[in-house]
């Protein structure tokens, strides 16, 4: 038995299927109920570092996202063969399927307690919800020039932080954290260890405050960013086949037959995720108070600070992106417009 991305469907991505050699093979793998497991499908690894993690989510191209985008969703609804859209719409089967897309988006558990340990548990949509929280805080934050330097920050508790005994100043590091994660409703004990990982070094150096928050929010959002696609991609890939298709006695399903019906299932749910999104982003009081408020904070034109040596040339920054990261950061800003979905 073999595992392999699929990388050649239309608009889900991130889909993994198994190859067998012989009709026997897939016969008794299915009769084992071994399919499918976390390890198996060989899922995204959550970082362990905040180094890591920093750069592993700068350049890696989320699944989740480009499954998300409409256009991609529709190509899939094109593309689906209606018999397995009629497999979900059996009653007791697409009874089950609700009751799983709940646990996704509103949060709970989509692995039985013996096979892994999740990163979270968190809904699907609450985490898309923090998502845009931080997408409003990068758009009122200040910005710096390229040749700006770090050491010329102005931070008046500084040298009284470098003075305090290191377990009190990790204290007061993880409080600060803390706040951050309360402020935009995303409590994440994945998120909170990596960093007091991270603190806890030896060689660690304590940064001026605006250099530090700033590198807190970023870790908060890529950090969010894995969350999702771990979830998004075992949900896919391990909680349709192991808990719904083999759930149902299909006699010796092939490999197509399986993709068939994870591919009308994750159109299902990308729906689903779509609607509940739209309706908690636009229609929940305390968000539409929360992003009314960053609205309102959002300058006409982001201020660039430059140093005094600099004059008043400003260097332009350079993104040194790929055209696809590029796509997908549109596709990441536009799960803030109000008519995109």
């Amino acid at each position: 038995m073999a595992i392999q991305t699929v990388s050649s469907l239309n608009g889900l991505f991130g889909l993994r299927c198994f190859s067998f050699n012989t009709v026997t093979q897939r016969s008794e793998a299915l009769q084992s109920g071994n399919i499918v497991t976390v390890h198996k499908c060989s899922l995204v690894e959550m970082p362990e570092t905040v180094s890591h993690l920093l750069f592993a989510g700068e350049i890696r191209i989320f699944n989740f996202v480009e499954s998300m985008n409409p256009i991609n969703i529709r190509k899939e609804i094109g593309n689906c063969l209606p018999a397995a859209f009629q497999f979900w719409a059996t009653p007791k089967i697409r009874k089950s399927l609700d009751e799983k897309i709940s646990r996704l988006v509103f949060g709970g558990n989509l692995l039985k307690e013996t096979e892994s340990n999740e990163p979270t548990n968190k809904g699907f949509v609450s985490m898309l919800l923090v998502i845009v929280r931080l997408l409003d805080h990068f758009l009122v934050c200040q910005h710096f020039s390229e040749d700006f330097s770090k050491d010329q920050l102005i931070d008046s508790c500084f040298e009284k932080l470098i003075a305090m005994p290191k377990d009190k100043l990790n204290a007061f590091l993880i409080q600060e954290f803390e706040r951050i994660l309360s402020e935009i409703n995303c409590p994440s004990d994945y998120l909170l260890d990596i960093f007091i990982k991270d603190i806890c070094r030896d060689d660690y150096v304590l940064e001026k405050y605006t250099y530090r928050n700033r590198k807190n929010i970023l870790l908060i959002y890529r950090g969010t960013l894995f969350l999702l696609e771990k979830r998004f991609q075992t949900f896919m890939n391990v909680t349709l086949v192991k808990q719904i298709i083999q759930e149902y006695n299909m006699e010796n399903p092939s490999n197509e037959e399986i993709l068939c019906l994870i591919r009308a299932g994750m159109v299902l749910t990308l729906a689903k995720i779509w609607r509940d999104f739209v309706q908690e982003r636009d229609f929940s009081e305390n968000i539409a108070k929360t992003m009314e408020k960053a609205k309102r904070n959002i300058p006409a034109k982001p201020k660039v600070y430059t140093p005094k040596k600099a004059g008043t040339d400003v260097l332009k920054l350079k993104a040194k992106r790929s055209s696809k990261s590029s796509s997908q950061r549109l596709i990441i800003g536009k799960l803030k417009s109000k008519w995109f979905w």
